[in-house]
């Protein structure tokens, strides 16, 4: 037993040294170079937009909410995550009639969340908006009030007895507004009779007053078309976010955090508060995007392309190059008599695909009509956008 065992070890030695000798004469290293020191790797997941000429297209979050009230994370940390998925811009809106107990939080700050993020945003090119969330009950609700001056000044108008006492909403929103301030009215189906979004005559109140600019159509991964109809009929802007509270994360689908495409004139704060004014967003999440069909189209037209890449006598071949990180849902209606290899398919994200098309009596040089419906892009509750594309075999 003992010889069995020094003739495992020679063999088990001799093996090695020989390894070591070829690897020598290789010159191949094995192992994994060493660390020279540590560092940290900010490893950024983008969603890409198509440039359109004449706006900066910018990635916005507007309702976000941190340990300065019923959130979970500190105020750098969204600012952090906001960079990492490649956002333009946030909006810290923590409510102000409640804030936690804790000792550290007694100041009653309500600008601190801001104040602790703005470095941070300043050393990562995020645009930081001030702003706060007014909490009321329903029937008026709850409201996002970005670009104000002071937060604090709110405090004055919430009932300390009964925080979320809605007989004060319309003095709250009036400050906001002489702070130069835009208002939005938050998740509308919230506490609602069956979670439906409902217009109060409260709110046509608050409209004809100027007291709501806008309307979160999406929140989170809640949409209503109801509310798509209200902005179209009211002239109020679109607006999708994210509400978070916990920690944000890329969706197991793969797909972005809700938020708002900003057509804006600059890439600044004033220019995205411009770009609200006017209703110039579109409203995003789980790759749908909901807005008005000139800022749709725009967005689509600049996004995907079309090209001829192989013709014969009776078919040619077109592929369509989608530069968005958006997938499209596309769904073929007329093709000027054309046959076509498929009639609905889906446009990957930074991909691409081809269609083949033929015709008996294919004429070369023709230019042939490629009428499309962009299944996710949608431009009034219900409706899709209709393209058109020109074909020359």
């Amino acid at each position: 037993m003992k010889k069995f065992l020094v003739v495992i070890i020679f063999s088990i030695l001799l093996f090695n040294g020989a390894f070591a000798q070829e690897r020598a004469e290789r010159n191949v290293d094995v192992a994994f170079p060493q660390m020279k020191k540590f560092f940290y790797q900010m490893d950024r997941s983008v969603l890409e937009l198509p440039q359109v000429e004449g706006y900066s297209v910018l990635k916005a979050d507007f309702h976000l909410h941190t340990v300065f009230s019923d959130g979970y994370v500190w105020p750098t940390t969204r600012v952090e995550e906001a960079f990492l998925e490649g956002l333009d811009a946030i909006a810290i809106t923590d409510h102000l009639e409640y804030r936690p107990k804790a000792s550290y939080f007694s100041s009653n700050n309500h600008n601190q969340a801001y104040e602790i993020a703005e470095n941070t945003a300043k050393r990562l090119g995020i645009i930081l908006i001030r702003g706060t969330e007014i909490t009321r009950d329903t029937a008026a609700g709850h409201f996002n009030a970005i670009f104000i001056k002071d937060a604090n000044i709110f405090e004055k108008f919430v009932n300390k007895q009964k925080p979320s006492d809605p007989a004060t909403i319309k003095n709250a929103l009036d400050e906001a507004k002489k702070q130069g301030g835009f208002v939005f009215w938050n998740h509308p189906w919230d506490k609602q009779p069956g979670t439906r979004a409902i217009w109060h005559p409260v709110h046509t109140e608050l409209l004809k007053l100027g007291l709501i600019n806008g309307i979160e159509v999406n929140n989170r991964d809640r949409y209503y078309p109801e509310i798509f109809k209200w902005c179209n009929d009211y002239n109020l802007t679109l607006i999708s976010n994210t509400d978070a509270h916990n920690p944000l994360f890329r969706l197991e689908d793969g797909s972005y955090r809700s938020m708002t495409f900003v057509f804006a004139n600059e890439r600044s704060a004033s220019g995205i508060q411009q770009a609200l004014n006017n209703r110039q967003t579109i409203a995003y999440s789980q790759n749908y995007i909901y807005g008005d069909e000139k800022y749709v189209k725009l967005l689509f037209a600049n996004a995907v392309s079309l090209k001829t890449i192989h013709t014969n006598e009776k078919s040619f071949i077109v592929e369509l190059k989608n530069k968005a990180g958006i997938p499209y849902n596309i769904e073929v209606k007329d093709t000027d008599g054309l046959n076509v290899s498929q009639r609905q398919f889906i446009l990957k994200a930074n991909g691409n695909c081809a269609l083949i098309l033929d015709k008996e009596s294919l004429v070369k040089g023709k230019t042939y009509r490629l009428k499309v419906e962009v299944k996710n892009a949608h431009v009034a509750p219900e409706k899709a956008l209709d393209y058109e594309f020109n074909l020359i075999p």
